[in-house]
């Protein structure tokens, strides 16, 4: 009788589980409202009986329909059909009841993807290494090696501060740099940027206020909106920060921290003279403002010492990365300072990720501890020293000096580009350069107002055998631009 009124069947030829007829059939009956609110389902003894299954499968589809919230049951009592919202089967949303802009300023929240490899095209844009095949085998030995040899542990939380065996390899790096430190005060992140969060957390707040180069890293500049900071931007001269306007600006403002990157300036290329690094570092210590050292570029092997290496007043917080010149997407940096702040910053990523990736930390710190680390730096510092060189060579030839200028780097991967006003509209001439096969990137994210047309170029991800095709079909399709 009950199996009449709920007319359901079971085929025991299908090879969908028998629970599973039962159960996806009395959803049909919900949703087609057969079975309405309040209906009384049989007991399981019963519609066992009727459909002659075991009493545990009945039992099994019950427990399915009890869990997706088709119906309620007590102990001791029938399942009983409820009213359950019907499941959004559609990709697109019909409708918004909640005003998200009201309750998040969404437009202050900038995405910007990951640039996509374009075949056939110069890509002028990433700024990342292309890896070095060998490399990528050698850390993939150590990463199965760790995982074999300690991967329980490994995966489980790690110490908050980071994979200890690394830290003390970054102090061991960080010393060879002259800079004196210890465990207490490194703390591992997931990359620079996370770093820069971080730091951008623990000093923000209401009104405050940063100093950093015009142009600088794009992305330094969205966290700092983003956390409502007020930028206040100093010149970047041939040998770094413009030390006269910085002391104005610290003379007038109640700053947070200066923001700076000593080595290979993203985007300009440009590397502070020591002149300029001891200038901006006694400027900080006499105004009691901390300076954040963005050595992200540190390992591409400056000859001159990053500034942290004169800090003997503690002010300087230092972060460093692996992912720039290894690989990417490890996502692995640091912050080197003092041992208080490194506690408080230790604090607020505890609060967001409890602990780093320890797994990838250790693969690291074997592939560090087995040199190979320092192997593939010097393969990336030679390629890139020669890539430079060969990329001065075809400018000093082929750039049409009456376009603009662009800086010219003694090392890393960057070139600045700052055209004359013959080129009124960057999207424009990026537009042109597209055209002609040419992927680079407009300097107006660089800055915070408006600073004329520029780009940025990056030689690092172009093959070495196209570079030079590539730097000439640029030049010339600035000659092109002049004429027109």
């Amino acid at each position: 009788m009950m199996r009449d009124m709920l007319n359901l069947s079971i085929n025991r030829d299908n090879k969908i589980p028998l629970y599973k007829q039962i159960r996806d059939q009395i959803i049909n009956l919900v949703t087609k409202g057969i079975l309405k609110k309040g209906h009384l389902l049989p007991s399981t003894r019963d519609l066992a009986q009727s459909l002659e299954v075991n009493r545990t499968t009945v039992y099994k589809a019950y427990r399915e329909l009890w869990s997706l919230g088709y119906t309620e049951s007590r102990p001791g009592s029938y399942s009983i059909v409820r009213d359950r919202k019907e499941i959004n089967r559609s990709t697109n949303s019909v409708s918004v009841s909640i005003d998200w802009n009201r309750l998040i300023p969404l437009n202050d929240v900038p995405f910007k993807s990951a640039p996509e490899p374009v075949k056939e095209m110069f890509d002028f844009r990433t700024f990342s290494p292309a890896s070095i095949d060998e490399a990528v085998d050698k850390f993939r030995k150590c990463l199965n090696d760790v995982l074999k040899e300690r991967g329980s542990q490994l995966l489980q939380y790690g110490d908050s501060y980071g994979y200890k065996p690394l830290r003390e390899y970054i102090s061991q790096m960080m010393n060879e740099n002259k800079i004196t430190t210890d465990l207490d005060r490194i703390l591992i992140t997931d990359g620079a940027q996370r770093a820069l969060d971080l730091i951008c957390k623990l000093f923000g707040k209401p009104g405050w206020t940063v100093i950093t180069a015009d142009p600088t890293y794009s992305e330094a500049l969205s966290l700092f909106r983003f956390y409502g900071a007020k930028i206040l931007s100093v010149p970047i001269t041939p040998d770094g920060m413009d030390i006269g306007v910085l002391k104005e600006i610290l003379q007038d403002y109640p700053v947070s921290f200066v923001y700076t990157m000593p080595n290979y300036q993203n985007p300009t290329g440009i590397s502070s003279t020591q002149q300029n690094r001891e200038q901006l570092l006694e400027s900080c210590e006499d105004a009691g403002v901390p300076i954040i050292e963005d050595g992200f570029s540190e390992d591409m092997r400056g000859t001159i010492l990053p500034i942290k290496s004169m800090d003997k007043n503690g002010i300087v917080l230092y972060i460093g990365t692996f992912s720039k010149v290894l690989f990417p997407g490890i996502r692995t940096g640091w912050i080197n300072g003092d041992a208080l702040i490194i506690k408080k910053l230790t604090a607020l990523q505890y609060m967001s990720s409890v602990s780093g990736n320890q797994l990838m930390q250790a693969a690291l710190d074997r592939f560090c501890h087995l040199g190979y680390y320092d192997l593939h730096l010097k393969r990336i510092h030679n390629l890139f020293k020669k890539r430079m060189e060969k990329t001065m060579n075809v400018l000093s030839s082929f750039f049409p000096v009456k376009s603009g200028e662009y800086t010219c780097p003694a090392g890393g991967f960057y070139i600045w580009f700052r055209f004359n006003p013959s080129f009124s509209s960057e999207e424009q001439l990026i537009k042109k350069l597209k055209e002609k096969g040419i992927l680079i990137t407009g300097g107006s994210i660089f800055s915070t107002g408006d600073s004329g047309v520029n780009l940025r170029m990056s030689i690092a991800h172009v093959p070495d055998n196209r570079l030079e095709e590539g730097l000439i079909i640029f030049c010339s399709t600035l000659k092109e631009l002049l004429k027109g």
